[in-house]
């Protein structure tokens, strides 16, 4: 009887600590439960095959991500079921491959289905691994890559708005950006989808979008997200950074800071969504 008790006690205390965890995962069960019928009947008429779950623990704000093969070629996918804002990623897209020198700092676009219920974008699957600070470190031109990058976004008139190392893949020793679905449009109109905040929950998502690198709530920029990076990892990695690699960093960070004071490079929102 005690040692049936302690066993209850043991899970209450996991649950009890772990509650985010499991709700979370309960959350996510009961999402698949409800959505992968209908979402992998509507990915199976963008004709892909051998459809499966990709990195579950990474689906949030009803957004799903799986891989499949579309004419033998491997895709990856992502879904929308609850905000809406994939044509984000294709405005981003189409707009910013008509720089050449941009298409190979994006991952390809292979077709998509956006405004219905349910929004689908197929990717080609590109093999390659997160931007990290000790991949930086080791090789500190892929700060050249990532301030070339933000740079073109930004005079295409695009701000990306969710800068942080996660958005970055290394891929054949190249930087490639992903995720513009919270991407806006910086002066001139482009059509962009704002999210519209209908409850608190909304509110949140927006005013922590940016992970803390952006200059306050509400408040985007590109460069100064991208400042804020160098300066964690010259913090961070202190030790290890030569008088070279200080030097490189001490210079991207005055260029980046320069971009961060303009307000022409600044995306501001109110906090009931109104620009």
């Amino acid at each position: 009887m005690i040692s049936n008790l302690i066993k209850k006690l043991k899970k209450y205390s996991f649950l009890h600590n772990n509650y985010t965890l499991v709700k979370f995962f309960f959350t996510g069960v009961f999402f698949i439960v409800c959505n992968y019928m209908p979402i992998t009947t509507k990915i199976k008429g963008l004709n892909v095959k051998s459809i499966k779950i990709f990195k579950f623990m990474l689906w949030h704000e009803g957004f799903a991500y799986f891989t499949g093969k579309l004419y033998n070629s491997d895709v990856f996918i992502k879904v929308d079921t609850k905000l809406h804002l994939l044509s984000n990623d294709i405005l981003s897209y189409e707009r910013l491959t008509e720089l050449p020198e941009m298409e190979d700092k994006l991952v390809k676009i292979i077709d998509y289905s956006v405004g219905d219920q349910i929004e689908i974008v197929l990717y080609d699957f590109v093999l390659g691994q997160e931007l990290t600070e000790q991949a930086i470190i080791q090789d500190p031109n892929l700060i050249v890559e990532l301030y070339d990058i933000i740079v073109d976004i930004n005079t295409q008139g695009i701000i990306h708005r969710d800068i942080n190392l996660n958005n970055f893949l290394i891929t054949n020793e190249k930087v490639k950006i992903i995720d513009f679905t919270f991407a806006n449009s910086l002066g001139e109109t482009l059509g962009f989808t704002e999210l519209r905040v209908q409850t608190e929950r909304d509110r949140r998502l927006l005013k922590y979008l940016g992970l803390g690198l952006n200059p306050e709530p509400f408040v985007w920029n590109d460069f100064y997200s991208v400042c804020q990076i160098l300066k964690r990892i010259m913090l961070n990695h202190q030790s290890k950074c030569d008088e070279n690699t200080c030097k490189m960093f001490s210079h991207y960070i005055n260029e980046l800071k320069c971009y961060a004071e303009d307000s022409n490079y600044t995306y501001v929102l109110s906090e009931h969504s109104g620009r």
